[in-house]
């Protein structure tokens, strides 16, 4: 199910050895190991997945100016054959496109009233394309022998026509001014979409809140901006608890984020998180966001540290590692407005994973990767009171073990990861409403890969984001898809406050364990197979006390067998053959 807290999910370690979880997956017994890098990149995922918002609907928006006034409209009855139209003041229409839009009012007898619905249409035909400013009008004594002068004003800006009302200093005003001088030109006419991106990038930055008001100039056909500059909170944050966790590394997770709003007054982000579980068991991230131009182009630099000890396991080695991640990123709204918004990013990072097992064996291995994403949103007024969110990414990269000879050796003889790498992901997700109380959530995640990959880098299936019925992290693979099809009701107004929602869900799991097998990888487990299904059904409680609290419940029933069970006794990664699960979040806002 979505979430809203960002908080992220360790799996599990079931093997002899650290080197055997971490490279193959054999029977569940000798199930795919999570180790450092792997429960990390859950952690990130559910971290950056918290960073996804849709488009604040509301900013941007501008009022329409008034038509012309229709009082001659009625003045006279008299009609008059109109062979043409002499049109003044056009800048970005060709005359092929004045002669389409008035071709139905040429070479025909007007009235006054139809002169001046020629002009609207002109008018509707420049507002369509976005230019929302334009007025067209008839002037006075405009007909002569057959010929109708009509004058347009496409709507400029005034030179120095933005207006800025600063009313808080947590953004700089030099910042916000710069944003909007540059994505709002005066030398063409004002277009809806040179506005939207304006405004809408000057909201984005953190820390600001804008309130705009487009007005006339001192000359007809101009406009001024005026803006007003208003102060967010400079901290915000949350704390969660869940039992979102590793039965290994510790079920209950106690977490907090924390948000730091232009620290600097450039508009810039600082964000924060650390999550504890089980005994030793620590997560942290810590993020930096800066605005390097004023067309929203920012780049980002963050790292992130997991240290883990594995509980003590009848039959298992105990083992502990740990994992660090640096990244530096680049992101640029290619198209920011109110009904769609693209993104793209690029990403450079570098994992250094350390897993030790009791019996000195040394799994380190560092993998380098580069990521080119491309994400964001789009409403279509066709399908009215929904948001499609979409990503896609595309990523390169390398394995280079560290470790000692023996777990090279393995490496060799099994899955062999370590080298080149590509792997390519997709998320699909569309929150649409129905009738009423009712809405429908559909989601698609995948991932393809080119070869076998490392455990930081595969697909992992179970638990509470992507199949409720299975614990968390119960099947992992190089290739895999998740699709989530969840009916929702919204209850506004229950009498303790304010909004409870409930759902029931199917979701519908398919992994590849390998993108290429070897000899023995079944691990003598005559039950798994290398391509597999996984699928639950379930219901949940949402209760949300908007900016205060959240609290969610979840259960889910397996569908089926558990394809990654135990041979010996039918048991998944928990230690439960139960076929279902339950799980609950509590998140404070603050």
């Amino acid at each position: 199910m979505p979430t809203e807290s960002g908080v992220a999910l360790p799996t599990r370690f079931r093997c002899h050895a650290l080197a055997c979880l971490l490279a193959t997956t054999a029977a569940p017994l000798f199930a795919q190991s999570d180790g450092a890098g792997a429960q990390m990149q859950r952690y990130q995922d559910e971290t950056r997945a918290a960073e996804r918002r849709p488009t604040p609907p509301g900013a941007g928006r501008l009022p329409l100016p008034p038509t012309p006034s229709a009082e001659a409209r009625a003045a006279s009855d008299a009609r008059l054959l109109v062979s043409g139209f002499d049109v003044h003041g056009v800048t970005r229409l060709t005359a092929d496109d004045l002669t389409r839009v008035l071709a139905p009012y040429t070479g025909r007898e007007l009235g006054t009233a139809e002169i001046h619905a020629a002009a609207d249409a002109l008018m509707a035909h420049y507002r369509a394309l976005g230019y929302f400013a334009a007025k067209v009008f008839v002037p006075p004594h405009a007909i002569g022998e057959g010929i109708v002068r009509l004058d347009v004003y496409e709507g400029f800006l005034t030179e120095d026509g933005i207006e800025l009302e600063v009313r808080g200093d947590r953004v700089r005003s030099e910042v916000v001014a710069g944003v909007l001088s540059a994505n709002l030109p005066s030398d063409r006419p004002m277009h809806r979409a040179d506005f939207e991106r304006a405004l809408l990038l000057a909201e984005d930055l953190p820390g600001a809140t804008i309130h705009s008001i487009l007005y006339p100039g001192a000359e007809v056909g101009t406009a001024r901006l005026r803006v007003r500059l208003d102060d967010e909170p400079a901290w915000a944050g949350n704390v969660d608890l869940d039992n979102f966790g590793n039965v290994h590394t510790g079920r209950i997770r106690l977490g907090t984020t924390l948000y730091a709003n232009s620290p600097t007054g450039a508009g810039d982000l600082l964000a924060g998180r650390a999550v504890v579980s089980g005994t030793d068991t620590v997560y942290g991230y810590l993020d930096y966001l800066r605005p390097i131009n004023p067309h929203g182009t920012r780049i980002g630099a963050n790292v992130a540290h997991f240290r883990y000890q594995l509980d003590t396991i009848a039959g298992l080695d105990q083992g502990e590692g740990e994992a660090t991640e640096w990244q530096a990123y680049l992101v640029h709204p290619v198209v920011r407005a109110r009904h769609l918004n693209v993104n793209l990013r690029i990403t450079a990072g570098r994992l250094d994973i350390d897993d030790r097992s009791a019996g000195d064996l040394d799994a380190a291995r560092t993998v380098d990767v580069l990521t080119l994403g491309v994400g964001g949103d789009v409403d279509h007024d066709r399908w009215a009171n929904g948001l499609t969110l979409f990503e896609a990414s595309l990523s390169a990269g390398r394995v280079a073990i560290d470790g000692d000879s023996d777990y090279k050796a393995f490496d060799r003889s099994s899955a062999h990861t370590e080298g080149g790498f590509m792997r390519a992901n997709l998320m699909l997700s569309r929150l649409q409403h129905l009738a009423g109380p009712l809405s429908l959530y559909a989601r698609l995640t995948g991932q393809w890969a080119g070869k076998n990959l490392d455990s930081a880098q595969k697909f992992y299936l179970g638990g509470p984001e992507n199949n409720v019925g299975y614990p968390v992290g119960e099947a992992s693979g190089d290739e895999g898809l998740a699709a989530h099809l969840e009916l929702r009701h919204q209850l506004e107004s229950p009498p303790w406050g304010g909004r409870l929602q409930s759902s029931l869900f199917l979701q519908q799991g398919w992994i590849r364990l390998h993108h290429a097998g070897w000899p023995g990888w079944e691990g003598g487990n005559g039950l798994i197979e290398n391509e597999f299904s996984q699928e639950s059904v379930g219901v949940g409680l949402t209760q949300t006390w908007p900016g205060q609290w959240v609290v969610r419940g979840l259960v889910g029933w397996q569908l089926g067998d558990n394809p990654m069970r135990s041979p010996d006794n039918d048991q998944a990664s928990d230690g439960s053959d139960a076929d279902h699960r339950g799980w609950i979040q509590v998140i404070h806002y603050f």
